[in-house]
């Protein structure tokens, strides 16, 4: 979900997930993320003509992980030089 601040004119990207759980789904956390980051690359930066500026959007990711920060899918996030996304937890 898209939303923008009637003042600043700033976006605001709502995303919430809820990956596979348990240790026996590990790959599948990290194919989930992957898939649901890729899919957040094209909404805020591959629009061609109309890209966004990101300094001009924030993004809050939520929702149920099942995994723990240590775990590849936590690194996929957080290292993600073109998305800049930080752990608020």
């Amino acid at each position: 979900m898209q939303l923008i601040h009637k003042m600043t004119k700033k976006r605001l990207t709502l995303l919430t997930t809820h990956l596979k759980a348990f240790d026996e789904f590990k790959i599948k956390r990290y194919e989930q993320t992957k898939f649901l980051l890729d899919q957040l690359k094209i909404l805020l930066i591959n629009h061609g003509e109309n890209s966004i500026d990101l300094d001009d959007q924030k993004v809050i990711i939520c929702g149920d992980f099942n995994g723990r920060a240590d775990e590849e899918f936590y690194d996929l996030i957080v290292n993600n030089d073109k998305l800049r996304l930080r752990d608020a937890y």
